[in-house]
């Protein structure tokens, strides 16, 4: 099935407040042309130019960059403490730091900040708040603020009009190539949730949610072309959806590639393929594989 077009968008990081330090336009670098805190904070964050996974590292430039009101790199520093990477876990200054960098108008920040207020990670539970950071996000250009709005507003809609500012939401999460708004719009145009029903639309839509490597999205369009549901029967293409929404860390989709591989079914029957498929879908808490293959999941990871 060929893939839909792709609109490329800008991902823009804001570097700070009018009265910050003087900090060039290009904040890859600082004005002494040495390269900036931020870049090297995600140098050590993500292992690139040769240099080490360091997550120590890492949060010392992140914070450094916070410093100087790079507002990346307040949000960074936020993220390391939220998932609690190189560091003890700390929602509360978490929270602190995605205020700061929405405050200074950087989008994802405010996702992440309406995230700890739907939840009360760190702060007290506010959907409202949540509601109006969401959107502060999405305006800002960032896909998952769309997309957790429009979760939110899900739970509510009851109006036509409601169900149709949802899937707006939805699709305007894709169009910023966020995957998980393209596998939400394919779930509404598959079961016709709003609008017509179409599953030739929503298949298409999964395949550019999982161009976008969102892993439910692949799994999704694995599952259609497996059944030809909405487009022609493709077992051979379905293995390939459902292998790469595994390697995403899709559960579900590595115990039905288990399956394939043990029945032989769109693929050549091997036993130690399928208990190898099995083993990561155990591992991954899919309680199924681990009964039919004996595992334990402890001892998968």
């Amino acid at each position: 099935m060929k893939l839909m077009p792709v609109m490329t968008t800008s991902f823009l990081m804001a570097v700070g407040l009018s009265n910050a330090p003087a900090e060039p336009l290009d904040w890859r670098f600082r004005s002494d042309g040495t390269i900036s805190y931020l870049d090297q904070g995600l140098e050590h964050y993500f292992g690139e130019n040769g240099k080490p996974v360091d997550y120590v590292k890492a949060e010392h430039y992140f914070a450094k960059a916070c410093e100087v009101n790079m507002a990346a790199g307040c949000w960074h520093l936020g993220y390391m403490l939220k998932q609690g990477e190189g560091m003890t876990k700390d929602p509360k200054r978490a929270t602190r730091l995605f205020d700061r960098s929405c405050s200074m108008g950087y989008a994802p920040a405010c996702n992440d900040l309406g995230v700890q207020f739907e939840h009360g990670h760190g702060v007290k539970a506010d959907r409202a708040r949540a509601a109006v950071l969401y959107e502060t996000a999405c305006e800002g250009k960032d896909g998952n603020g769309c997309v957790n709005l429009g979760l939110l507003l899900t739970t509510t809609a009851r109006t036509a009009s409601e169900t149709a500012r949802v899937r707006q939401l939805f699709e305007t999460a894709c169009v910023l190539e966020n995957g998980r708004g393209c596998d939400r719009t394919a779930q509404l145009y598959f079961h016709g949730v709003g609008v017509e029903k179409d599953r030739l639309k929503a298949a298409e839509l999964w395949e550019r949610g999982c161009a976008f490597n969102e892993k439910e999205a692949c799994y999704r369009l694995a599952l259609v072309s497996y059944r030809g549901w909405g487009i022609e029967k493709d077992r051979a293409g379905a293995v390939e959806h459902f292998d790469k929404a595994c390697r995403l860390g899709h559960a579900a989709a590595c115990g039905d590639l288990a399956a394939l591989y043990r029945n032989g079914d769109g693929v050549k029957k091997n036993k130690r393929v399928a208990r190898r498929y099995a083993e990561t879908a155990c591992a991954l808490g899919h309680s199924r594989a681990c009964a039919d293959y004996g595992l334990s999941e402890k001892n998968t990871r």
